[in-house]
């Protein structure tokens, strides 16, 4: 798939879950505050996509150095420990060997880039849009 799909999946996706954030917020928001409530609801929006948007492509930088592979190893090894002959028999080794079979496997993703991207934008909308309840 080409990246700029993948991009405007991205924001329609961000945006979609913006929208479907505010509306909850703007709904819960008590009458008296009525007109702030929209920039007020959509900087809660942004925000908090964003935010997550930073936090699950760090996740996903993070993963692509196989920070994550102990963990990979210990599940199969527990099961294996349960299920005799079950996950952990192609992996005859232990630990490194498992490593760079993964390592091997592993291709370099640049997702993560769009994401941070994308959060960091969120929340710049979400600053702004705070900025124009409190001015």
């Amino acid at each position: 798939m080409k990246k700029w799909i993948k991009r405007v999946i991205l924001i329609a996706v961000d945006l979609a879950l913006a929208a479907v954030l505010s509306y909850v917020r703007y709904r819960s928001l008590s009458a008296e505050i009525a007109e702030m409530s929209i920039f007020h609801a959509l900087s809660d929006g942004f925000f908090v996509i964003g935010f997550f948007n930073l936090g699950f492509g760090a996740l996903v930088k993070i993963s692509s150095t196989g920070f994550f592979d102990i963990f990979g190893f210990a599940f199969k090894s527990f099961l294996n420990f349960f299920i005799p002959r079950s996950v952990l028999d192609e992996n005859k080794g232990g630990y490194y060997e498992y490593k760079v079979k993964k390592a091997e496997k592993r291709k370099e993703t640049m997702f993560f880039r769009d994401m941070l991207i994308a959060g960091v934008c969120l929340m710049i909308l979400g600053i702004v849009c705070n900025l124009l309840v409190y001015r």
